[in-house]
């Protein structure tokens, strides 16, 4: 009895302290939302105050959540629905033309005209936002932490440096090339969605830290329908396909010819589809518009999984392969637990400077080592001369 009133006595003594942060979020919409709202819902169950800029028509960004405000623009989104469905479809009929240098040229000039859509479409939003007086004075009064955003688009960066904030991308690869360099260089933190276990080997400074398979949960049962089918595979298992987001339907003679494959196989087949029935879809074929895939990859009869190679699926897959899996839980602190710790430790030390390289500070020819060689080629040049003289 004295040990129930003594611990009593110590939990009023000593509460719980949460020092919650404000956390201003920019995301990517479409699956990249997907990620960017695990990590969100993780802050918010932490204590934290989180904001998301969106746009008026977002695709996937819901307006109203019980784990974010909303901040919401009545702007065109520069990632919506329309637009990647039309640029994944065209770059898809211009690979079928087959493996020349034209196709490539052609795919590069397509690549390179939706990249430039689209960051004029970004342009616009960025000038929006900025320009909204009331919109920004609300924002600074906010006193917000950091900035977390996507790397994929530049405006959460700007944001981050208009705003003098900590800036920390959730992002799956290094961005180069874009006129925004400095900027991304300047990030306190790069939280990256992929592990060693399945990447190459790659040297990275301090403020890298990989948080890959952070969104995976482990599996539940199937919905009734779905188990059933899955058990009626027997000894041979289940082969699941999805191409993610972006590729719901493909061209009609393609998905005939996949499903006529499928129809050959032993196993049943599990595809996530909404395009028009293929007209060779064998009986083993379950069309699906949704599944729940990290269930259907952890399911014991579950043989093999076609994808397109995205962050969500590549993870969950590895996830539940043995090996692979076995190396990727094999560390010291859950992925989750990692990316909320450094976001904290940014908020706590009001940035990480001190992990980061300077190099973005370096001009041009600098960092380029220009100056080097131009010296080098002087040096040169005049042990030519003096020997030239000389002789």
């Amino acid at each position: 009895m004295q040990g129930l009133w003594l611990w009593m006595a110590l939990c009023f003594l000593c509460p719980t302290v949460v020092h919650g942060g404000k956390v201003l979020v920019f995301p990517i919409d479409g699956s990249h939302w997907v990620n960017m709202k695990v990590i969100i819902e993780a802050l918010h169950s932490r204590g934290h105050q989180v904001s998301v800029v969106r746009s008026s028509d977002s695709w996937y960004i819901e307006e109203k959540s019980p784990f974010y405000n909303s901040i919401t623009l009545d702007s065109p989104s520069e990632f919506d629905e329309s637009f990647i469905t039309t640029f994944v479809a065209r770059l898809l009929e211009i690979q079928r033309e087959g493996k020349s240098f034209w196709t490539r040229y052609k795919l590069e000039i397509e690549h390179a005209e939706k990249t430039r859509e689209m960051f004029e479409k970004t342009s616009e939003f960025a000038k929006m936002l900025l320009e909204n007086k009331d919109l920004m004075q609300s924002i600074k009064n906010t006193n917000y932490d950091l900035v977390l955003t996507d790397p994929v688009a530049p405006v959460g960066a700007i944001l981050a440096n208009y705003l003098k904030l900590p800036l920390v991308f959730n992002a799956r690869w290094t961005s180069h090339g874009t006129d925004y360099i400095s900027l991304f260089q300047a990030a306190d933190l790069w939280l990256m969605r992929v592990d060693f276990v399945f990447e190459y080997p790659r040297p990275t400074m301090p403020n890298v830290v990989y948080i890959g398979g952070f969104q995976c949960k482990p599996a539940k049962p199937l919905p009734e329908h779905l188990e059933e089918f899955v058990q009626s595979s027997g000894e041979h298992g289940v082969i699941v396909m999805s191409l993610g987001t972006f590729i719901a339907e493909l061209p009609q003679d393609l998905a005939d010819q996949i499903a006529a494959a499928f129809a050959k196989m032993p196993q049943k087949v599990i595809w996530r589809y909404k395009g028009a029935k293929p007209a060779t879809l064998g009986n083993n074929t379950l069309l699906v518009d949704w599944m729940p895939q990290i269930d259907l990859l952890g399911h014991p009869k579950t043989k093999l999984f076609v994808a397109h190679g995205g962050t969500n699926g590549v993870q969950e897959a590895l996830m539940n392969m043995q090996r692979l899996s076995r190396l990727h839980r094999d560390a010291p602190m859950k992925p989750m637990d990692s990316a909320l710790f450094w976001i904290e430790f940014v908020m706590r030390h009001k940035g990480a400077a001190h992990l980061r390289t300077e190099s973005y500070r370096l001009p041009w020819y600098s960092y380029h080592s220009v100056d080097v060689m131009l010296f080098l080629a002087g040096i040169t040049l005049l042990i030519f001369m003096t020997f030239a003289a000389l002789v």
